[in-house]
């Protein structure tokens, strides 16, 4: 099978609402199947080569968009707003002590290409998190094209230049749902070192920083948030 597409993100940023909505479009594609948490610049070549579908979505691409072997793939940056994926990180404990077995895998994937986490971020897991997002931002700027999970499956199908066979548009975002107790808020973060730095990267996304009544979020556009 060749490879046709890669839509890439962040650790809980949507991807698996990007895989299904495109499989209910109508299209062959797979979740983690060409890039996963053993991936490495040396098993690209044989992944991609080997790629059971057309279309990939995994957050483990990130790394790899400049890889020679995805040269002649189209490529897109999944975004999600970004204090939603902060949150969504938080809940899943991927920096935090006593994380279970999947979150300690992802973590160890993505030490591996933001090392700081086993560095200054060690311990603590809020920065951790925000640090993560930002080093995943830098690299997802490879690629080529890109999609806003806010604007929807139509926004998502164009960036990966692919038709909606069936008509089915999925807009459940269950599977994203950000359930932490306690929400961070722009207001929540704005102290802490790493926040500016948060803030501009968000912003190099195509996020701005809103305060509203509801407390301060980013947004792409008056849509909604996720």
């Amino acid at each position: 099978m060749s490879l046709k597409v890669i839509i890439s993100g962040c650790a809980r940023g949507a991807t698996r609402w990007a895989y299904e909505s495109i499989k209910r479009a109508g299209h062959d594609v797979g979740f983690c199947s060409v890039f996963n948490e053993h991936s490495s610049p040396h098993s690209v070549h044989a992944s991609v080569a080997n790629a059971e579908h057309e279309i990939e979505v995994s957050w483990f691409s990130a790394p790899f968009l400049k890889h020679p072997a995805v040269s002649d793939i189209r490529s897109v940056r999944l975004c999600r707003d970004p204090l939603a994926n902060l949150n969504s990180i938080s809940w899943f404990g991927m920096f935090q002590p006593g994380r279970n077995d999947l979150a300690q895998e992802w973590y160890h994937f993505a030490a591996r290409f933001a090392p700081e986490l086993d560095g200054w971020y060690r311990g603590r897991p809020a920065q951790a998190a925000m640090y993560y997002l930002c080093e995943w931002y830098r690299l997802l700027r490879h690629a080529k094209y890109e999609a806003y999970a806010e604007e929807g499956v139509e926004s998502l199908l164009e960036a990966a230049g692919l038709e909606n066979k069936t008509g089915v548009v999925y807009n459940n975002f269950r599977c994203n749902s950000s359930a932490c107790r306690h929400q961070a808020t722009g207001e929540s973060i704005k102290y802490l070192p790493i926040s500016e730095r948060f803030r501009e990267a968000a912003t190099v996304q195509g996020y701005i920083l809103d305060g509203n009544e509801q407390g301060n979020k980013f947004s792409k556009s008056s849509l909604w948030n996720i």
